[in-house]
């Protein structure tokens, strides 16, 4: 294995945004979610895992 940088990890997933864009346009059709392509929104995934709640807050997810 190897180690990567959030920084290096940010320029791959940039790069991979073609490919990523793919799939997540097949799940949402699956879904019956349309996509026009024009306008609209902005889809962004975060990683919950590096996400914390201030302390003495609770989170209701």
């Amino acid at each position: 294995m190897t180690e990567l940088s959030a920084v290096a990890l940010l320029k791959r997933l940039r790069k991979a945004k073609a490919w990523l864009r793919a799939p997540c346009v097949a799940l949402f059709r699956e879904r019956g979610v349309a996509l026009t392509g024009v306008g609209g929104f902005q889809l962004r995934a975060f990683d919950s895992t590096t996400v914390k709640e201030p302390e003495g807050q609770e989170c209701l997810m």
